[in-house]
């Protein structure tokens, strides 16, 4: 009978590539674990998320708001003379007193008054919209931008007579922007606070109806006006619209025209001036309506939130890297014990699983997650997790150890 030499057979390569693909896999694993959601690039790159969450799951009514509106007096009323994109704005403060006359006899609970002067004007005009203000019997709340933005001594010196001769409050008008997506995000700052900066627009007109209602810094909570009787629109929103009723001065001083008191009676009425036409700003809705909306509707957006008693939360920095580390396990865990073939199939689905519930928390929480660093570290914990597990096999394959030893031949 006839031997045949046996030669064990010849060993795969060492897999290298996942070794060093579950190292890098676990340093950018960790350092967004560390990072949680504040490093710059992550930030961008949530931001854009955060826009079409906000567009598709923000807040909505199905009418106007039943507490603000919006009273414009039209691009030809405005400051004394202003120049926006190189058209010149006229105003007539008389006109301007009638119209807070006409808006104070339907008897709202307050009137915001967000029509910047810019200095004196004819003295007997700027004396009768003095008048009309300090006389309303509805409370008054003025609109003022910072006082430093105004370079020239006379008339910001002018401003302070007028302003202390209404004897009525100034609300701060400011409005914080994302320089990454140049879009408006807020209404107010901490930061401002230490500057004794005094309270904002927004939060003054929001106590004129809910006293008790505190200063908040956090991201509006924007709400949209949406036609809600479709399937689909039931759960998401499209084509979502300003939830604040508009009206013209021009109606309002017009006898001709019978505007009904009760459309006033009791709410906040905001007084704007012909800069809500030419000066437009974007915002998260611009994304999904692509609609640019005027500074007097970004703060109506704001006070409404403090009636409504509406904020987004998120969760501080610690528990974000805690939640983030207990994902990167469970992916790294999911990536160890599952096969090779449902590997892409299951990563969609985690990846759908995690945008579901980052929309279930915006939407019946108004609870944003950080879900960009989420389906990071989730993608990089699988991919540790598979490729650490590869290693394993070529180990337990040839019975080596680390380091790698050679088999000794045998006959």
């Amino acid at each position: 009978m006839a031997y045949i030499e046996t030669r064990p057979a010849a060993r795969s390569a060492f897999p290298r590539r996942a070794l060093i693909i579950a190292l890098l896999s676990l340093a950018c694993t960790f350092a967004v674990v560390l990072s949680g959601h504040s490093a710059g690039f992550l930030q961008r790159v949530e931001q854009g998320f955060a826009d079409i969450r906000t567009a598709l799951f923000s807040d909505r009514v199905t009418g106007d708001h039943p507490d603000i509106v919006i009273v414009s007096v039209g691009e030809n009323v405005s400051a004394t003379r202003a120049t926006f994109d190189k058209r010149v704005i006229e105003a007539d403060r008389a006109q301007l007193a009638r119209l807070i006359e006409a808006i104070d006899e339907s008897a709202p609970r307050a009137i915001g008054f967000d029509v910047p002067l810019l200095g004196a004007g004819d003295s007997t005009k700027d004396q009768l919209l003095q008048r009309a203000i300090r006389e309303a019997k509805a409370r008054v709340v003025i609109a003022a931008r910072t006082s430093s933005s105004e370079s020239n001594l006379e008339r910001r010196a002018w401003l302070d007579r007028f302003v202390s001769g209404t004897g009525r409050p100034v609300g701060h008008i400011t409005t914080l922007y994302d320089e990454g997506l140049g879009r408006a995000v807020s209404v107010d700052s901490g930061a401002q606070v230490a500057g004794k900066v005094p309270d904002s627009f927004a939060l003054l007109m929001a106590r004129m109806l809910r006293p008790e209602v505190r200063r908040d810094f956090s991201d509006i909570a924007w709400l949209q006006k949406v036609d809600d009787r479709g399937t689909f629109s039931q759960f998401l929103n499209f084509g979502g619209q300003q939830p604040f009723r508009m009206l013209f001065a021009d109606d309002l001083l017009d006898n001709t025209k019978q505007v009904p008191t009760r459309s006033l009676a009791g709410r906040l009425v905001l007084v704007t001036t012909g800069i809500a036409e030419i000066e437009r700003h974007k915002t998260p809705l611009t994304l999904w309506t692509g609609e640019a909306l005027a500074p007097i509707q970004i703060q109506a957006q704001a006070i409404a939130q403090f009636l409504d008693r509406r904020a987004i939360n998120g969760i501080d920095s610690r528990t974000t890297r805690l939640a983030l580390f207990s994902l990167a396990c469970a992916a790294g865990l999911i990536g160890w014990f599952r096969g090779p073939g449902l590997h892409i199939v299951g990563t969609l689905i985690a990846i759908v699983a995690l945008i579901a519930i980052d929309g279930l928390a915006y939407s019946m929480r108004d609870l944003a997650l950080p879900l960009v660093p989420a389906l990071i570290v989730w993608l990089l914990g699988e991919a540790a997790g598979l490729s650490l597990r590869g290693v394993l096999n070529w180990e337990e394959r040839y019975g080596f150890k680390w380091p790698i030893e050679e088999p000794s031949r045998q006959a």
